[in-house]
């Protein structure tokens, strides 16, 4: 019971002072809530409100593309071609040209052969005649072998120092036959030594021959006497 009335006594006694870490008395400003001090500040300058980045768009640096260019522009003039119409008619009147003259040619050698082995015998008759001879001056469906014999009886002997050639600008030769044979037409101009009249004998005549194709003599005819004259 002591105890409890000095508790009471001790309650009623009034209040003491705090043992908390605090100031023995309180003034106004320890009441007043302390706002901290801010020290004196630069004036804020007020800047415009930056703009977002615009986004630039970066394209890789390529070669500047050429012009188109235009064909036809830089394409030559094109040559007209001549047409098969206009070229063929050249083609064809140059190459029956060449062919004539090449065939005379060749009838010239031929002729020119045959009276060169006419001058002296032997006479290789199978050199200058085809195989089958329709005429051949009076022979009729003569052989080269019967030429030669005929040439060796009664050529050789009468007609000695024989020189024979075609007279100059006298020559024709048709063109060739559905067979390929050719026919020539010329002036024969001979002269000769006969024994049997012991005179010389000058001759101009007319001749026909027909050619084969491979220009071998298949007909020979004398048709017209132009000239006969003995000279002593």
């Amino acid at each position: 019971m002591l105890l409890l009335v000095l508790l009471v006594a001790y309650l009623m006694s009034g209040p003491r002072a705090s043992e908390h870490l605090t100031s023995g008395s309180r003034t106004a400003a320890d009441s007043t809530a302390v706002t901290p001090e801010v020290g004196p500040q630069a004036p804020q300058l007020e800047r415009p409100p930056v703009a977002a980045p615009e986004t630039v768009r970066v394209f890789p640096q390529t070669a500047p593309l050429a012009p188109a260019v235009d064909s036809t522009a830089l394409a030559p003039a094109a040559t007209p071609a001549a047409t098969p119409s206009a070229a063929a008619p050249a083609d064809s009147a140059a190459a029956p040209e060449a062919t004539a003259e090449a065939s005379e040619q060749a009838v010239r050698e031929a002729l020119a052969s045959y009276y060169t082995d006419l001058r002296a015998a032997p006479f290789d008759a199978g050199a200058h005649f085809a195989p089958t001879v329709e005429r051949f001056l009076l022979l009729r469906g003569t052989t080269p072998a019967a030429i030669a014999d005929n040439l060796a009886t009664n050529h050789f002997p009468e007609f000695q120092d024989y020189r024979a050639s075609i007279a100059p600008g006298s020559l024709r030769v048709s063109a060739p036959a559905a067979d390929g044979s050719r026919t020539a037409n010329y002036t024969e101009v001979a002269r000769s030594f006969r024994p049997t009249l012991q005179q010389h004998q000058q001759t101009r005549t007319q001749v026909r021959v027909r050619f084969t194709p491979d220009y071998k003599i298949e007909y020979l005819r004398q048709e017209k006497v132009i000239e006969n004259t003995l000279i002593p």
